[in-house]
């Protein structure tokens, strides 16, 4: 059975609300042939990629956020380091809040 086979009745339905919403609904159910369902190993694969592009993009905000708090500051590591965040960054901002304490 294909999309194009399915009632006339259901098909009234599907007019109002977008196809791709009942798509998937329908070839679970097996009431019409899926068109691409990929192996449950690939959607875990790709359930990880998105996991980690989630963590990626977090990761990229904190970092944009410290940046913005030590610009506030008038520390401007950027300006000396090309990443405050490698070794001798975190070694700089280690001894610098050391020695505010």
């Amino acid at each position: 059975m294909s999309f194009k086979d399915l009632p006339d009745k259901l098909m009234v339905c599907i007019n109002r609300v977008p196809v791709h919403r009942f798509h998937s609904v329908y070839a679970l159910n097996k009431m019409i042939q899926p068109s691409r369902v990929f192996p449950k190993r690939h959607r875990e694969f790709r359930s990880y990629v998105k996991l980690r592009l989630t963590f990626v993009r977090k990761r990229t905000d904190i970092k944009n956020e410290a940046h913005a708090i030590l610009s506030s500051e008038m520390l401007h590591l950027g300006d000396v380091l090309t990443d405050i965040f490698g070794k001798n960054g975190r070694a700089i901002l280690v001894s610098r809040q050391s020695s505010t304490i």
